[in-house]
């Protein structure tokens, strides 16, 4: 069954280009030796896709198999697409992020035919993170009460705050708390001194988003190399 749900907010994050960074989310649906129909979705980068070979069923599930790149026959792929429209603060531009939900597996050997129903142009740099997929997904469809961002050296990310707890405050005093420092180091330090921060800033995003696992939080970022 497909799923799609669309949910609107408020972003600082800058618009990219798609260049090299330019890949699908991909719907297929494939038809099974045994008649059943599976509808799912995967990314695919551009760079690893022949487009060629679009409407080629045998290509299709040899790269669906290949690109999960592991030794079997199982194909990883995902049950539900959520939609997320970016609107840049200017409101001027608006841009479409994606996530997928619900993992599921498919053996390749199993596919008697695949093809692809719609492909929709995703930036890869960009991502979206749902902290708390507990329960239904209706709360995400509220206007966040708290919007907070924060960038490391190579990542950044902003926080949409659903639901403000005890926990969620806590982690919010501490997000702001770095923001003070990096401030103060940009303003302090040299470059070459600033480089060798960029990997403990950007694993401190991460472990921000890891504290509020479980908290009704949305989470979008970007990370270039």
């Amino acid at each position: 069954m497909k799923h799609l749900l669309t949910i609107f907010f408020i972003t600082a994050l800058p618009l990219l280009s798609y260049g090299e960074y330019k890949g699908w989310f991909v719907e297929f649906q494939a038809t099974c030796q045994n008649d059943e129909q599976i509808k799912g979705y995967v990314y695919l980068p551009v760079a690893h896709f022949n487009e060629d070979s679009v409407d080629n069923s045998a290509y299709l599930i040899n790269h669906f198999d290949y690109k999960d790149n592991k030794l079997d026959d199982t194909i990883t792929y995902f049950n539900e697409l959520i939609k997320y429209r970016v609107i840049s603060e200017s409101n001027l531009d608006t841009i479409y992020s994606y996530t997928t939900i619900k993992a599921n597996v498919l053996l390749a050997s199993e596919i008697k035919s695949l093809r692809i129903t719609n492909r929709i142009s995703s930036n890869y740099i960009y991502f979206l993170s749902i902290l708390d997929l507990s329960s239904d997904l209706k709360w995400i469809e509220s206007k966040p009460v708290i919007t907070i961002y924060a960038y490391g050296y190579f990542c950044d990310r902003t926080f949409y705050i659903h639901k403000e707890t005890k926990k969620v405050k806590d982690v919010l005093k501490e997000i702001e708390r770095y923001k003070v420092k990096c401030k103060k180091e940009d303003s302090e330090l040299t470059e070459e001194e600033l480089e060798k921060l960029q990997e403990s800033r950007d694993i401190k995003l991460r472990e921000f988003e890891d504290m509020l696992k479980g908290e009704k939080v949305v989470v979008s970022g970007s990370c270039t190399c």
